[in-house]
């Protein structure tokens, strides 16, 4: 596997992440609506993200 594989995906995810974080709608139903239950859209999975994407998870 070279170097522009591994980085690609990951650039792509990274950027996805961003776009839903600076998506003030998507915010306004998931991370500002106390009564959301989704674990997936609180901070701490948010940063967990990078975490994982430079893992190659």
């Amino acid at each position: 596997m070279d170097k522009d594989e591994i980085i690609g995906p990951s650039r792509i995810a990274i950027l996805r992440t961003l776009a839903a974080l600076g998506d003030f709608e998507l915010q306004r139903v998931t991370l500002l609506d106390p009564e959301m239950q989704n674990p997936h859209f609180t901070y701490v999975e948010f940063v967990e993200c990078f975490y994982d994407i430079g893992a190659g998870d």
